[in-house]
């Protein structure tokens, strides 16, 4: 029965975040839309919770067009060696915000920029 909750809470959750990213790509915004000049991460903040973990989190960028960010893609990395700190460095440096570190983070994540 938990799992049964869990399930309807977490798509929920991705309906509400599919809305938000529909109602900013409705908005026009210089040469595009809101959407293009917002990114929408989503995720989780424990890849296992039960050992409190903070890496191999799964995560999903919507958005971000205008601000360097390219999509169709799914990023993987060698596992239990990137912390989540290293996706947020590297959304900060979409928006010109250059930051070497983030909690425990070792830099910005290769591939993704």
């Amino acid at each position: 029965m938990q799992i049964r909750r869990y399930s309807d809470l977490n798509r929920y959750h991705l309906s509400t975040t599919a809305y938000l990213a529909e109602e900013l790509k409705s908005i026009r915004e210089g040469d595009g839309t809101l959407l293009d000049n917002t990114v929408i991460m989503h995720g989780t903040n424990m890849g296992n919770s039960n050992q409190h973990q903070h890496y191999d989190v799964p995560h999903f960028l919507i958005g971000g067009k205008n601000l360097g960010l390219r999509g169709n893609r799914h990023l993987t990395y060698e596992r239990k060696t990137v912390p989540t700190g290293n996706l947020l460095v590297s959304v900060l440096k979409l928006y010109g915000i250059e930051k070497d570190q983030q909690g425990d983070s070792t830099g910005a994540l290769a591939k993704l920029l």
